[in-house]
């Protein structure tokens, strides 16, 4: 009795001992190379390794190698998709300890989706507007090859001088439509302006030939001071409708086929016919928080108060008929090519 008894004791230790064996090489398998904890929503390389999403990201904003191999890592974490057989042998080494990274790599994760890429144009555009880019540089290609397997979003910067971002900048917001990519590699893309955006953060993606990146936040209109403004902001709006439909009507159809047919909101109404205002008003009109200095800009110039007092040269009729002009986009200085990104506006 007493031997079956030692070789039972024998057995559950040597048991016990493989059990403890096999955990520990499991949790040195399933380690993150870079935070050495567990891997946390893991990913792999193309190169065939794997790390947290968070601690691949951080890396890679350093670097575009890989932490293990140095191999060239050409792309972003977010087109990576989670590894879900290592996810759950994870979190099966400790459930609750994981549980708890999990929560702290999901915060990072809505941080992610406010990480966009940058393009740079030379003109004011408004949220509603449907654009058609022709992307020749190697940095845009690299965006739309990205952002067509992610979010399908990106930063539409206006920037006049320096093509460069900075903090506070005012963009837009914008979600791909359409896209078809080219033999060569060249991108033919429509996108919809779908609301203002306010940088917080940015920089330059190492590896990408200049990439712009930012984190960003919402850039809205502020509410209306009171019913007082409400009611202005309309009455403006139906005057402005009313003096287009009766004295304009034939270049408001074109107007239409470039930028869609009138808003029935006041504020898009706003954006709208934002679109024919000469630059100096356009760039006040893109900017402001306020729906009733937008209105009014928008008001005075339809209404012909504003001419003398902003000594325009031109009729608001023929920035309406010039609203479809084709803009070519100078950002050479960053790659010293002569290649030119094409924007067109559309409705």
């Amino acid at each position: 009795m007493s031997s079956f008894l030692q070789q039972q004791q024998h057995m559950l230790s040597t048991n016990t001992n493989n059990t403890s064996t096999f955990q520990n090489r499991m949790s040195k398998i399933l380690q993150c190379p870079v935070c050495l904890d567990t891997l946390c929503m893991p990913v792999t390389t193309p190169c065939g390794h794997n790390f947290c999403a968070a601690c691949l990201d951080q890396s890679l904003r350093r670097q575009k190698h890989c932490p293990i191999c140095r191999s060239v890592c050409s792309f972003s974490v977010t087109e990576l998709v989670e590894n879900k057989m290592l996810s759950e042998l994870c979190e099966s080494l400790d459930p609750v300890k994981y549980a708890n990274k999990l929560l702290k790599m999901n915060k990072q994760m809505k941080e992610w989706k406010n990480q966009l890429p940058i393009f740079f144009y030379n003109s004011y555009e408004f949220p509603g507007t449907l654009i058609s880019l022709h992307l020749f540089e190697s940095r845009y290609r690299l965006m739309v090859k990205r952002i067509i397997h992610t979010s399908r979003k990106f930063i539409f910067l206006p920037n006049f001088t320096s093509y460069t971002a900075n903090e506070n900048d005012v963009g837009l917001l914008c979600e791909l439509a359409e896209c078809q990519i080219l033999a060569d590699g060249r991108a033919m893309l429509s996108a919809k302006c779908i609301g203002r955006i306010k940088i917080l953060e940015t920089w330059v993606e190492n590896g990408t030939q200049g990439l712009s990146y930012c984190k960003c936040e919402d850039y809205n209109d502020l509410p209306l001071e009171d019913g007082d403004q409400e009611r202005a902001v309309h009455e403006m709006r139906l005057k402005v409708s009313q003096q287009l439909v009766q004295h304009h009507s034939d270049a408001m159809k074109d107007f239409a086929v470039h930028h869609g047919t009138e808003p029935a909101d006041d504020v898009d109404f706003s954006f709208w016919t934002s679109n024919f205002l000469s630059q100096e008003l356009q760039k006040e009109n893109y900017l402001t928080q306020s729906t009733y200095e937008r209105m009014k800009a928008v008001y005075d110039t339809v209404m012909g108060y504003a001419y003398k007092e902003k000594h325009y040269d031109d009729s608001i009729m023929e920035k309406v008929n010039s609203s479809n002009n084709i803009y070519n986009i100078d950002t050479t200085h960053n790659n010293n090519n002569n290649s030119n990104n094409v924007l067109e506006v559309s409705s």
